[in-house]
């Protein structure tokens, strides 16, 4: 492939693993690289539409083959390190900020310093990612216990989210607002 992570959708609906540069397309199909289309062909073809592939994720080359099964768990430990990290800082330092937030902040300046490497820790984080929600399940149960607190006071927590939604609204579209100004031609 002239450009890795692309594949041509034709009109048909096959998919060719193709890439695109400069708007000529060459394909790499085995065996033989094929030159880039004419620019009649190029006219003429009906592209409907470009996905992007993912490349196989391979765990890099200088990791030992032991290493590389225990990079997840690694990753794991060192996102509770963090996490640890920030639990004592809060409790002894008296930081004002929840210990999880301190312990993420340490960790971006980690990842920032390249003290911890990104390759480190991705795979733990996805996992955590992907199952956030089974995460969530005992926090979202023991409010059931707290049944009589949130009758009595439905109204200001109704407030105090649909409030906090709508400056969270806000304050994005701002902010992407003034992100895309300077891009525009």
């Amino acid at each position: 492939m002239v450009m890795r992570g692309f594949a041509l959708i034709s009109p048909n609906g096959t998919e060719n693993a193709c890439g695109v540069a400069n708007l000529a397309f060459s394909c790499d199909h085995g065996a033989h690289k094929s030159r880039p289309l004419p620019p009649r062909i190029l006219r003429t073809l009906r592209i409907v539409r470009v996905r992007m592939v993912s490349p196989k994720k391979r765990p890099p080359p200088s990791l030992s083959p032991v290493l590389r099964y225990y990079t997840p768990m690694l990753g794991l430990a060192l996102l509770l390190l963090f996490n640890l990290l920030g639990v004592v800082l809060q409790k002894y330092a008296h930081v004002p900020l929840p210990s999880n937030v301190i312990g993420l902040l340490l960790l971006l300046l980690a990842l920032h310093l390249k003290i911890v490497r990104l390759r480190w820790v991705e795979d733990a984080a996805g996992f955590l990612l992907k199952h956030m929600m089974l995460l969530f399940a005992p926090v979202i149960v023991s409010t059931l216990a707290l049944t009589d607190l949130l009758a009595t006071n439905w109204l200001p927590i109704l407030a105090t989210i649909l409030l906090s939604t709508l400056i969270t609204l806000l304050a994005t579209a701002l902010i992407a607002n003034l992100f895309t100004q300077d891009q525009t031609p």
